[in-house]
């Protein structure tokens, strides 16, 4: 059994790294202004989100570093994904971090009226079961591999910002979101398939049925939000390409 927060414990050190992320978004909003012509242009909502693009791009290189660490080091990819209960060091430190940005975020958004309810659904679900292997000392394999996933999250806020400077027409946007969307079939469809199907996966029979069930819808929904967003994806490509036609849409909802 890996180590196990206390409740009291966890909403601690995850409301202080909320806070920490509620004041970077407040950091990146005022050096934007200072350095950005094309955010002083934009909304009071599309300036949240600008600077909400910002934080995720910096939380997303954290985690993936910490998920690569997982992977690589001890005990490794293969010993996490055939254990259910075995533990990362990474996932003790970077879970209240991931859990603190969520917060912040979902806080964000639901100020500003940005995201949507596909987004909201899917901070929630992140919020329940990052919580439950925290406390509950179990998963760290799922918390290793879907950080990996944030690896194309970059690219899907660069799009939405180079959309916003008036950028939607070049190389730059046409590179941007082919990798986009190439990363997004390859970490959150394939990749996060290949980790759902684990032995560490089928082991969550062994819980509760209450923490059972919980965990396994939340992998449910949590996959088919990325085939929603992933569609999405492909189609604002195949847009820029010109191979369908149809209205824009802003980039990130």
């Amino acid at each position: 059994m890996a180590f196990q927060f206390s409740n009291t414990q966890l909403a601690w050190i995850v409301f202080l790294w909320a806070l920490a992320f509620l004041a970077l978004h407040a950091a990146f909003r005022a050096l934007s202004a200072c350095c950005f012509s094309t955010y002083r242009r934009l909304s009071l909502a599309d300036r949240a989100y600008w600077a909400g693009s910002l934080v995720s791009t910096t939380h997303a290189i954290i985690v993936v570093v910490a998920s690569i660490q997982g992977l690589t080091g001890e005990p490794g990819m293969w010993a996490l994904r055939a254990d259910l209960y075995a533990e990362s060091e990474q996932t003790l430190w970077g879970g209240p971090l991931f859990m603190g940005y969520i917060i912040a975020d979902l806080a964000v958004c639901t100020v500003y009226g940005i995201g949507g309810m596909a987004n909201t659904i899917h901070h929630t679900i992140a919020i329940g079961l990052f919580w439950q292997i925290l406390e509950g000392g179990y998963g760290h394999w799922h918390v290793i591999a879907a950080w990996l996933l944030e690896a194309s999250t970059p690219f899907v806020n660069f799009r939405w910002m180079l959309s916003k400077a008036g950028m939607d027409s070049g190389p730059a946007y046409m590179i941007n979101g082919s990798l986009m969307a190439l990363l997004w079939l390859l970490l959150r469809i394939i990749f996060c398939g290949w980790g759902l199907v684990s032995p560490a996966s089928y082991q969550l029979l062994e819980l509760s049925a209450p923490r059972a069930i919980s965990m396994y819808v939340g992998f449910f929904g949590g996959y088919l939000l990325q085939w929603f967003w992933g569609y999405k994806i492909l189609l604002g490509l195949l847009k820029v390409m010109g191979i369908v036609k149809g209205k824009k849409k802003r980039g990130g909802e």
